[in-house]
């Protein structure tokens, strides 16, 4: 980091496979990983999700908590018709099913379940 700038956000596109915790490791890293500079990011990304990863660094590392609370959009890709013990795609498939996909307008009625405010209970695998 330059000297006299006293922090940044920094907007990542997080890949598949990496951690959160290894991004910002790696960002403190290439800042030269000076002792007592702050980095850190607004949320945790799954391991296998990608997506934006905002990377506060320096004095920016205050606003963390503004930026936590805000609505996040999500887009999914299902593979229907198997079920894991992880419930997700790391895990040993325990069942499949085999019957006809379902429509367009069937998986859009069932998705909107899965849209608004949702209470939802973290499953046994979880970052």
């Amino acid at each position: 980091m330059k000297k006299g700038c006293t922090g940044g956000i920094l907007l990542v596109d997080k890949e598949r496979d990496s951690s959160s915790h290894e991004v910002v490791s790696l960002v403190r890293r290439v800042l030269g990983g000076r002792k007592g500079l702050k980095v850190g990011h607004a949320g945790t990304l799954d391991p296998f999700a990608t997506g934006l990863l905002l990377v506060m660094v320096g004095q920016a590392t205050k606003l963390s908590r503004y930026l936590t609370g805000e609505d996040k959009t999500y887009r999914a890709v299902m593979k229907l018709g198997e079920a894991t013990d992880s419930l997700d795609l790391t895990g040993k498939v325990i069942r499949r099913v085999k019957k006809p996909l379902p429509s367009r307008e069937e998986i859009e009625a069932v998705s909107k379940k899965f849209t608004g405010i949702i209470e939802q209970t973290p499953p046994m695998y979880s970052a």
